[in-house]
């Protein structure tokens, strides 16, 4: 297949929850944070209510919801540390992921990874998965003013590849990435494992192994 065919040169990949397993450290480390600043959120899954969501915008939100006069960029650096010790040796890739990324390196497609996480946890989690060396560009809140739903940080990343923003394929689990995604101008991709589908997505699947290049040519 030529992807210039198509109009998709770049696919744009959100981190946790669509290449990697690792939104449980996120409910693990943010519980146990907000648990010492006396704040119990009282949801099933934080990573599923504030998916998308980078830390420091978490925290902001969290502490001026529930009144704490509390440093957020302390809480940012407490929260990396629980979540690095959570997490490492323990990452997983989401089935398919890896053989994705390796279909859309075989037709040429330009590749990265655009996250909420910080660069530190992107490089943690990446490592562990050895996919370090397969994106073109890998984009973390770090680099941005605005998390999602604001779209810098897949703007950015296509400043990155070289690529226009309608040139772009973006994968993403979290409601916020598709707002963002689509904010940007992109194609978007909804990976959604509880059976809902995506009003503002281009098309919704439920694993990666639904993404065909076939369903990317038709986009």
């Amino acid at each position: 297949m030529n992807n210039k065919s198509v109009g998709i040169r770049a696919v744009i990949f959100d981190m946790d929850g669509v290449i990697s397993n690792t939104l449980e450290f996120y409910d693990k480390s943010s519980g146990i944070l907000l648990g010492r600043h006396g704040i119990d959120l009282g949801i099933e899954s934080i990573s599923k209510e504030y998916g998308g969501t980078s830390t420091k915008d978490f925290f902001t939100i969290i502490f001026e919801k529930y009144k704490k006069n509390e440093d957020v960029m302390k809480a940012v650096g407490e929260s990396e540390d629980l979540l690095a010790e959570s997490a490492k040796g323990k990452v997983s890739a989401i089935e398919g992921a890896k053989e994705l990324i390796r279909e859309l390196q075989k037709e040429n497609f330009k590749l990265s990874v655009a996250s909420g996480a910080s660069i530190r946890f992107l490089n943690l989690v990446l490592g562990e998965l050895e996919l370090e060396k397969e994106f073109m560009a890998v984009v973390s809140s770090d680099e941005v003013q605005k998390g999602k739903p604001d779209p810098e940080i897949f703007l950015l990343a296509t400043k990155k590849m070289g690529v226009s923003p309608c040139e772009c394929l973006v994968i993403e689990d979290g409601k916020q990435g598709i707002i963002a995604a689509k904010k940007a101008g992109m194609k978007c991709v909804a990976l959604l494992k509880d059976g809902q589908i995506s009003d503002l997505a281009d098309i919704t699947i439920r694993n990666l192994e639904e993404l065909t290049m076939e369903k990317i040519k038709d986009l």
